[in-house]
């Protein structure tokens, strides 16, 4: 039976050249083979009589062990003429291909010649192989070589194709499945904005654009915060940079086309948009400066289309007037916020809080005044006004009034307003404006006399000391004199 198959074969196939043996027989699974000149005619019961023609192709398989390697018998004669002037034998257990660029190799049965044939083999992206599929990888993985491109198998993912092309080379280059990644669960997919890809992985994905190039989104709560935001088709966009961590306090961060994510086991996952406010951040030294890690997100549509982001150590607050400015944790932010922020009298800050004033004082200026803090006084507002602008003229904490006491009180007599200082009281009125009463005699009488309320009703002109000896001030009804013979004298 063997004999009278090989014999028929031989018969159209004068290729084979000069009969160098006979038909020996023994061989696994009952089959023979005859030895020619350029090759060998070999049959099995479940094969038939099949030409292995010589050349690279049965040089592969004998190399493989033969019929008694992973491939099994020959199924059908070698066939040339595929994708670039190659050549392809099929076996029992798998298939060799050649090429002149790839040489040949063997491509087994199992999931990934399965896949592989199913990429479309050697006519697909993949092309044709360029090694031999190898096993013993992490968590009893396998993969095979190809010349654009491999296929990675483990008992968990399945075979998935990787692709050459940058998102392979960055997965690569973070140690492809011994790395942080693990192994592919899809292939590429493309077709994104900006002709972007993703691949996804056990622990992550990667991501590319024409723009940012491939990078890694790792699995955690970044990723997850980004995936929740849209990823690539939100405000972020694609990543611009890998997860770094290693920050203040064990933090992390990834930055993106749109902004950064931030992390830290205090606050979690945070996004920092490009904007204003996070260029602010950045400037002061984002997590590593007195504001530490954002507790929210950036969050706009309050008061003239302005927007904030709290932080550990305070906020950022930014308008279109106003800028963005930093308004930070303490008692000029305690005294900022009771009064309603950015909605109450002050609007918004213009300056962050600058402090290493007088007695290491403190204070910020907002859109409406400013907050004044020491260590004697706390924070008191000075509102934008003539009270505000007397103060400042007179030198503000420089001055003899040092720091406010009291914030500014309206509703005196004659819709008058007034605040008290460390060294005095100004006093407002329609009628006469803005007036320093000093600590001193003058005033001392002054508010014994019932001040504004009094006989000699508002101060109509600041105190004057014309020598060390000698001051004076004006009221709407009087003026006081002081001297050191005659104390304080009303005239």
């Amino acid at each position: 039976r063997a004999a009278a198959a090989i014999a028929a074969v031989v018969s159209s196939a004068p290729q084979l050249g000069a009969v160098q043996s006979g038909v020996v027989c023994g061989l696994v699974d009952g089959g023979c083979y005859q030895g020619f000149t350029n090759g060998a005619v070999i049959w099995s019961s479940g094969t038939g009589a099949v030409i292995s023609s010589n050349g690279a192709i049965r040089n592969a398989w004998m190399g493989a062990g033969a019929q008694n390697g992973v491939l099994g018998y020959p199924k059908a004669a070698q066939v040339c003429g595929i994708r670039d002037g190659g050549c392809y034998q099929s076996f029992q257990k798998g298939e060799v291909f050649w090429s002149t660029a790839s040489g040949a190799h063997i491509s087994k049965a199992g999931v990934i010649r399965t896949a592989y044939r199913a990429a479309g083999a050697e006519n697909g992206a993949l092309g044709f192989p360029i090694g031999a599929e190898a096993c013993g990888l992490r968590n009893g993985g396998c993969y095979q070589a190809f010349q654009r491109g491999e296929i990675l198998w483990s008992p968990t993912t399945g075979a998935q194709i990787s692709k050459a092309g940058v998102i392979r080379t960055a997965y690569r280059a973070a140690g492809a499945e011994n790395g942080i990644l693990g192994y592919p669960v899809t292939a590429e997919t493309c077709g994104l904005k900006l002709e972007g890809c993703y691949q996804a992985y056990q622990n992550g994905e990667i991501l590319y654009s024409s723009k940012t190039g491939a990078h890694i989104s790792r699995a955690g709560a970044i990723r997850d915060l980004y995936r929740s935001s849209r990823a690539e088709n939100g405000v972020l966009g694609f990543p611009a940079g890998k997860e770094t961590c290693g920050l203040r306090s064990g933090g992390c961060y990834q930055s993106f086309q749109g902004g950064e994510i931030i992390w830290s086991a205090a606050t979690g996952a945070r996004i920092t948009y490009n904007s204003p406010i996070r260029t602010t951040y950045r400037a002061a030294g984002a997590e590593n400066s007195l504001l530490g890690y954002p507790v929210n997100a950036q969050i706009c549509g309050i008061r003239d289309g302005g927007c904030y982001q709290s932080f550990q150590g305070g906020e950022i607050f930014w308008s279109a007037a106003s800028g963005a400015n930093i308004s930070r944790q303490g008692g000029i932010r305690n005294l900022y916020r009771s009064i309603g922020a950015e909605n109450g009298r002050l609007g918004f800050p213009l300056t962050a809080e600058i402090c290493g004033l007088k007695n290491g004082g403190c204070y910020q200026s907002f859109q409406g005044g400013e907050i004044l803090w020491s260590a004697a006084t706390g924070a008191k507002l000075v509102t934008t006004g003539s009270i505000r602008t007397a103060y400042r003229g007179a030198g503000a904490e420089n001055s003899a009034l040092g720091y406010p006491r009291v914030n500014e009180i309206c509703g005196i007599r004659d819709n008058g307003c007034y605040q008290s200082f460390q060294g005095g009281e100004i006093l407002w009125s329609s009628k006469t404006g803005a007036r320093i009463t000093a600590n001193g005699p003058i005033r001392t009488t002054y508010r014994q006399s019932g001040a504004e309320n009094g006989t000699l009703g508002y101060p109509t002109t600041n105190q004057t000391c014309t020598t060390s000896t000698r001051c004076t001030q004006t009221f709407q009804r009087g003026t006081l004199t002081w001297t050191p013979t005659t104390g304080v004298k009303r005239t």
